[in-house]
């Protein structure tokens, strides 16, 4: 939706309600009253506003917490990897050694 719009149509209402409700001459002392209850409104939907966006950020804070903290994960899960991997090759490189020479005198894998 436009703003502009939904400006031009928060304005179209207003107007429409104020004609209503100030039909008659005596309706105009009820002016101050109108003015204090529109007010008390308008600081109630405000509230709501700001507790709602509050409650929105809070859970994108949250969701970006969690995000860092698999980011972290992974980045930890690489390395066990990386280390895997290098434990794995010169376990591959030793134990070929060892099968080339006479397991009796070979001490490589025990140590």
């Amino acid at each position: 939706m436009d703003i502009d719009q939904l400006g031009n149509d928060a304005k179209l209402a207003a107007t429409k309600y104020f004609t209503n409700t100030l039909k008659n001459p005596g309706q105009l002392e009820k002016v101050e009253q109108l003015k204090n209850r529109i007010s008390r409104k308008k600081t109630s939907t405000e509230a709501m506003l700001k507790t709602a966006m509050q409650s929105q950020l809070d859970g994108v804070t949250i969701g970006m917490e969690q995000l860092k903290d698999a980011l972290d994960d992974i980045s930890k899960v690489k390395i066990y990897l990386s280390q895997t991997n290098i434990h794995l090759s010169i376990y591959h490189l030793l134990g070929t050694s060892c099968k080339m020479c006479a397991p009796s005198k070979c001490n490589i894998l025990s140590t």
